[in-house]
């Protein structure tokens, strides 16, 4: 990490991101499967869907997997921030990270172990 950062910017993408990424990568999407002859054969199974309609189940669980991404991609930045002493401000992490710095906290200082 930088030194001077007040946080870390360790999100990975919003849900629009995440919504426009997925949608634009279905065409190209391939599945590898064994044909009658037991040949392997590359298959893009979504190639012709032509759904973009916000009532369409595909486009609703498309959005569904990216509000997913979204939160995760929120609580993993979160997590990243707590992780620091400049960055983290949940008391009880900072107390955590004060004991294993080993460092004696400065005088006035309300994080004692």
């Amino acid at each position: 990490m930088e030194q001077g950062l007040i946080n870390c910017h360790g999100r990975s993408g919003t849900f629009h991101e995440f919504r426009r990424a997925l949608l634009r990568d279905i065409k190209s999407e391939s599945v590898e499967i064994i044909d009658s002859n037991n040949v392997l054969v590359n298959v893009f199974p979504l190639s012709n869907w032509r759904a973009r309609d916000k009532d369409d189940l595909g486009i609703m669980l498309l959005e569904m997997w990216a509000y997913i991404c979204d939160s995760l991609s929120f609580y993993d930045e979160v997590l990243a921030n707590e992780a620091y002493l400049r960055t983290s401000f949940l008391r009880p992490n900072l107390r955590k990270l004060d004991c294993f710095t080993g460092l004696p906290a400065p005088s006035g200082c309300r994080l004692c172990c």
